[in-house]
């Protein structure tokens, strides 16, 4: 081998390492900043300005204070702001470092039609943008919900560098960590307001929103969870048991026994070499011992502590997947919110369909039975501490189809005067 091609040998292993460091580095990053983001908030004052749409003061142009989404809002802008420039150093410092001759570039991804769709995605939110009345509104969110056109192409990057970058790193199983500490820290929150624990009139809460420690909340005043809305945190119940229930029936560390325990294995199946094209068949024929492909190891070959190693891996696998199930359900029944209880009940019967399609098995009727179990045990104490479990739950499909037969008009809704009427109102006030 030439100076030359070692050289470029080297200088390509020493991109690709520099490569993995920088796909380290940004795994590290992502999963820190989506393990804190969700839990930060703080009180803001905010100067904001937006249309009149009702008929109070709680939308409208002036100063307003937020708590829960402000800060959140910043620490995504940053984490994709940190990603773009890691992702752009990478992409064009191997490029410099790499040969002109080099026929595979050190970094190269390709392009595929999820891109194309992101991509189209991205256009239609900025020409949404473009041609909005209220620009300010749309680029930065509506008050208290800051997620403008700025967070939602902020969304489209982090699902790029999901696909292109996490999902081909071997530390994605850390992007788990987020759901494990998220759920498990406003699960507890969400059990303590629905006991009666008056949260935000401790001290810790006081010092963390920035307000004196001898301020009194008012009667109404609740600190439900890190995202400031039942609403939120029980769809974010409703997708984390969606998550964990089908990684309890489908866990990613199945497959190892089945890949070393095959009682049938077969024969080892002869290749034959491939013959030069001056030789001819019959000189072949007298040629080195042909290779054969060898098959995988028998349950017999495969050590004892290896078995052990992945049976105790799928088990704790399941035991943690469980584990979150029942945090999942506790924040879906805690929260007083229906949208996680439709959830669970739309993903509960598509995860059993796909479990029975892929094979019904002793373990997937044994671990579906115990999550169904354990939410059963959850359900039944807190609806009858507070009926309004109930209501917020099954009392729903009562509700909605009492309303359908009755021709009820739910809460009033269609009752409200038209907007008009209202800005009327409010001027005739003001004068």
């Amino acid at each position: 081998m030439s100076k030359k091609s070692k050289l470029k040998q080297y200088r390509q292993a020493q991109a690709a390492r520099s490569g993995n460091r920088l796909d380290a580095l940004t795994t590290y990053l992502a999963v820190l900043t989506l393990s804190v983001a969700p839990l930060v908030f703080r009180m803001v004052r905010l100067d904001f300005v937006s249309p009149v749409i009702t008929n109070t003061t709680t939308a409208d142009t002036g100063t307003m204070t937020d708590t829960f989404t402000h800060v959140k809002m910043w620490m995504i802008y940053l984490l994709v702001g940190a990603l773009l420039l890691i992702f752009c150093y990478k992409l064009f410092a191997s490029a410099a470092s790499s040969p002109a001759s080099a026929a595979v570039p050190v970094y190269a991804f390709e392009l595929t039609a999820y891109d194309a769709l992101l991509a189209a995605l991205c256009a239609l939110l900025l020409l949404s943008f473009f041609f909005s009345d209220y620009k300010a509104v749309a680029l930065n969110g509506f008050v208290y919900m800051l997620d403008g056109t700025l967070e939602h192409v902020c969304y489209c990057f982090l699902f790029f560098f999901g696909f292109h970058i996490f999902s081909k790193s071997p530390r994605r199983t850390l992007f788990l960590v987020p759901l494990y500490i998220v759920g498990i820290v406003n699960a507890l929150i969400s059990l303590l307001n629905f006991l009666g624990v008056r949260m935000i009139d401790t001290a810790i809460i006081k010092a963390v929103l920035g307000i004196p420690v001898n301020a009194r909340a008012t009667d109404a005043a609740a600190f439900t969870s890190t995202f400031g809305n039942i609403n939120y945190l029980s769809g974010f119940g409703g997708v984390l048991f969606a998550i964990f229930f089908a990684r309890l029936l489908f866990p990613a560390t199945s497959a190892a026994p089945r890949r070393f325990v095959s009682s049938a294995s077969p024969a080892p199946v002869p290749v034959p070499a491939p013959v030069p094209p001056h030789r001819s068949a019959s000189s072949s024929s007298s040629a080195s011992p042909v290779p054969s492909v060898p098959s995988a190891p028998s349950a017999s070959s495969l050590p004892p502590s290896a078995l052990a190693n992945a049976r105790l891996s799928t088990l704790i696998e399941s035991g943690v997947s469980l584990l979150m199930v029942a945090v999942a359900f506790s924040i879906i029944v805690t929260s007083l919110s229906s949208s996680g209880f439709l959830t669970f009940v739309v993903m509960t019967p598509v995860t059993l369909i796909f479990a029975a399609l892929s094979g019904v098995t002793r373990r997937k009727a044994i671990l579906a039975g115990a999550a169904l179990v354990v939410c059963a045990l959850i359900f039944v104490p807190l609806a009858a501490r507070n009926p309004a479990v109930y209501e917020e739950t099954f009392g729903i499909f009562g509700a909605l189809t009492q309303r359908s037969v009755e021709g009820e008009n739910p809460e009033g809704l269609l009752d409200a005067p038209p907007v008009s009427d209202m800005l009327s109102e409010r001027e005739a006030g003001a004068e």
